[in-house]
């Protein structure tokens, strides 16, 4: 019996592409200039696409970016307890 058919499901678990080059959150994109054939639609798939391979290139997904942009905005600085913890009435002034 050939074992040929089992390359195709070798690597359905990783990461969907979309073209076999660009990922899948594209097609969003891609769809949107298809409906809506303007430049303005193309040059924002082309960019949505070029985005997002540079993410994949370096290893990033959005998830990830987002937690990324989180920490370089918010700092090193993480409070020991959070807001909902705060004392908010001054019990030493009776």
């Amino acid at each position: 019996m050939s074992n040929r058919g089992s390359f195709y499901w070798r690597k359905t678990s990783g990461r969907p592409n979309f073209l076999w080059m660009f990922d899948y959150l594209t097609v969003g994109f891609v769809l949107l200039f298809i409906l809506h054939m303007r430049s303005w639609t193309f040059w924002l798939a082309i960019g949505a696409m070029v985005f997002f391979s540079i993410l994949a290139k370096f290893g990033f997904t959005i998830p990830l970016l987002l937690r990324r942009l989180g920490f370089i905005i918010g700092g090193r600085s993480r409070p020991a307890r959070g807001w909902w913890h705060w004392d908010r009435i001054d019990s030493n002034n009776d």
